[in-house]
């Protein structure tokens, strides 16, 4: 599978925060985004979850044209799931629920959807969120937090946070998984675990996406990098580029 980002622009007043990106990412790798604060990194990953509304540009995923924002079919904004820079957990909810709470808004929409009598609705929920508890269940198990499946966000440490984050993020099966700063919340000494886990996420065959400033983990993920500034992708390539920049923008940045 493969998302194609072709001319994608957005303005916030008179600011250009994207200005005609255009990259391809592929399933089963790492495309790491790479730039200063206000290079339209962020801005970028919005688009893609449909926190913001492009201007101009097309966002195609496997062949089909997707919309963005306010636009966007509940089908398109399934495609893409976003594990926050701070997380966002809610602290009311346990782990587990935390993780199931967009399972079940997704399955109660899809039963709407498809316009199953109100005599019926409360029995085929049940019955689609059982099935769907059952891939939960390997993928909390698959990251490694079975144990505290059943603990409050507030008990949590950074790291198991941010896998619970990552557990959501994946529970509704989207094609492409996005990162905004993974380690910038985080201990400095858990960016080993961060790049283990992404890296590890390369067998769902998902597009992934990570967007940060840590040149060091950076460099233990990416497949592909992009550097941007301004709004525009000034350099491009395999992660070589990240120890053998072409531009001078990138060079400089790297220092």
């Amino acid at each position: 599978m493969t998302l194609e980002i072709i001319d994608l622009s957005k303005k916030f007043g008179d600011t250009a925060a994207l200005d005609g990106v255009s990259f391809c990412a592929d399933s089963g790798k790492v495309l790491t985004v790479i730039g200063d604060s206000g290079s339209g990194k962020s801005t970028l990953l919005k688009l893609l979850d449909h926190i913001e509304q492009k201007d101009s540009g097309r966002i195609i995923l496997d062949g089909k044209e997707l919309y963005c924002g306010k636009d966007a079919v509940f089908s398109d904004r399934l495609n893409f799931g976003l594990v926050f820079q701070n997380f966002n957990l809610f602290y009311p909810y346990s782990a587990y629920e935390n993780i199931m709470i967009p399972v079940r808004s997704m399955v109660k929409r899809e039963i709407k959807t498809r316009g199953v009598p109100l005599s019926r609705r409360k029995k085929e929920t049940a019955a689609a969120l059982a099935e769907r508890e059952k891939s939960v269940r390997r993928l909390i198990e698959r990251l490694n937090i079975s144990k505290i499946k059943d603990q409050y966000p507030i008990s949590l440490s950074g790291g198991e946070a941010q896998r619970v984050a990552i557990a959501r993020a994946l529970a509704t099966d989207p094609a492409v998984i996005c990162f905004d700063e993974p380690t910038s919340a985080l201990d400095h000494k858990l960016v080993g675990e961060v790049a283990e886990i992404i890296t590890s996420l390369r067998e769902l065959d998902k597009i992934i996406i990570v967007v940060t400033h840590d040149i060091s983990l950076a460099k233990k993920i990416s497949d592909n990098v992009i550097f941007m500034k301004n709004g525009r992708i000034i350099e491009s390539g395999d992660a070589g580029i990240l120890d053998d920049p072409k531009t001078e923008e990138l060079n400089d940045f790297l220092k």
